[in-house]
């Protein structure tokens, strides 16, 4: 569960993401990216908590750490968790964090370098054409992009392919994840987000978001560059 009002402070503080300006040289669209494979741990289970943002920063961190390190290591969100409840000040379990403090508590940790505000870029309040191609951009440019969405209960019951079931509208709020890949109207025509369910759900674990559902249920997304530490605690 994301504190979304929170975080929407938080994002008006950033700089917007400009989709024409420096992400990618080619012309609209950007080439197709899909960073699934890169995922060679399997995607964790939240369970029956309220860790997204967590477990989304997590799933980032085990990625980048096997890129860029060459070490294959599972991460425990529910520390992280844990520590961003006491960042937000926050006793109760059930309560969630925004995106943000998750973030805060793997510095701390030191498993990650610090990530200035002025070095984030987020991408919020657009529709249409326009938020399709900033968050393509967004995941050309940056190692890392973790998104807000009001998910709905078609997520639940996502077919093995990964497909969510765009019938099923009931609101379930705001649910933090990871975005890894997309394909343009056409040819696939998919946002690819890796969930926080475990593999066995979806496709491995991986949920695949049609263009139309993404404009229903896309909240905010934040790209930022990540370097994994060698030595963490």
């Amino acid at each position: 569960m994301l504190r979304i009002h929170e975080d929407r402070k938080q994002l008006r503080m950033l700089q917007r993401f400009r989709a024409d300006a420096g992400a990618v040289a080619e012309a609209d669209p950007p080439p197709w990216i899909d960073r699934r494979s890169e995922y060679l741990l399997p995607l964790s289970d939240q369970g029956n908590t309220t860790q997204c943002a967590s477990e989304a920063i997590c799933c980032e961190i085990e990625r980048l750490d096997w890129k860029q390190n060459g070490r294959k290591m599972q991460r425990d969100a529910n520390r992280v968790y844990q520590r961003a409840l006491q960042l937000e000040y926050e006793t109760n379990q059930k309560a969630g964090t925004t995106l943000f403090t998750p973030i805060e508590a793997v510095v701390e940790f030191g498993w990650i370098d610090p990530i200035p505000g002025a070095e984030q870029r987020v991408v919020m309040d657009l529709t249409g054409a326009e938020l399709r191609l900033a968050l393509c951009r967004l995941i050309h440019r940056y190692n890392c992009v973790i998104a807000g969405f009001n998910i709905t209960e078609g997520w639940m019951t996502a077919k093995a392919d990964g497909w969510i079931d765009g019938k099923r509208s009931k609101s379930l709020g705001g649910h933090g994840v990871p975005l890894c890949g997309y394909r343009d109207l056409g040819h696939g025509d998919e946002l690819d987000v890796p969930n926080s369910w475990g593999p066995d759900h979806a496709w491995q674990g991986f949920i695949r978001l049609p263009w139309m559902t993404v404009q229903e249920q896309f909240l905010y997304a934040v790209g930022m560059d990540i370097k994994v530490r060698k030595e963490t605690q």
